[in-house]
Parts: C-alpha cells; sequence; structure tokens
C-alpha cells in the first residue's frame, strides 16, 4: 500500500491544504464533497490537486507531511511547483506566478493508477 502526501489547492482562493492518506481518489473526493478537513469544509471553491509523493511507510508520509507544512517545506513546494511550470509552455500562470494547474510531478504513473482505478 502507498501511502500519499499530497497538496490541494483551491480554485477560488488558491490557498493550500496538505495532508496525507493511502486512497487519494477517495480522499480526494471526500475534500470535495465538505466531508474534508476542517480547511477544505470551510473554505468556497473545489479543490484541485497540484502535487503528491508516494511513500511505502505511513511513517515516511506523515513526516513529509509535516515538514510541507512547515516554512521550509512551502518554501520547497513553491521552488518545485515554479521550476515545473517554467518547463512547461503550455502552462496556465496564476498571478503569483504559482501554476494553476499541473500534472503531477513525483510517481506519475503510480499516482495515475491510484487515480485512475475502479472503484
Amino acid at each position: 500500500m502507498m501511502h500519499i502526501v499530497y497538496v490541494l489547492e483551491n480554485t477560488n482562493d488558491y490557498s493550500w491544504y496538505i495532508g496525507q492518506n493511502d486512497d487519494l481518489k477517495r480522499r480526494l473526493s471526500q475534500h470535495n464533497s465538505g466531508q474534508g478537513g476542517r480547511t477544505t469544509k470551510t473554505k468556497e471553491g473545489s479543490w484541485k490537486l497540484i502535487y503528491a509523493e508516494a511513500y511505502c511507510h505511513k511513517n515516511d508520509a506523515l513526516g513529509r507531511e509535516k515538514f510541507l507544512k512547515g516554512g521550509s517545506g512551502r518554501k520547497y513546494l513553491k521552488k518545485q511547483l515554479a521550476f515545473h511550470s517554467q518547463s512547461d509552455s503550455n502552462q496556465n500562470i496564476r498571478r503569483s506566478g504559482l501554476p494553476f494547474t499541473l500534472t503531477l510531478i513525483f510517481w506519475k504513473k503510480i499516482l495515475s493508477s491510484i487515480l485512475n482505478k475502479k472503484s
């Protein structure tokens, strides 16, 4: 079982939600239906997956989630997202310079199979 650390972006105000779960498709659905965490329940607009990393062990995913929620982790995310958005000439860029939509950066094949599997 893979444990996914993910970053969602609100399509309304571009705020982020960082979490981890072992069923990304189900969890994304929960966030968008108002059954997610406190942050995603209270915000207007839908949530879009903009970044994800996969881990074999839950403790590794929890540690990475904690790091990404901190100052250094957010700096890391902004650098990664900005770098990958610049390398894609068809990418939409919003006012802050960060991508509005992104293809998955890490573990693309694994995440694609998770998101596209039949429930």
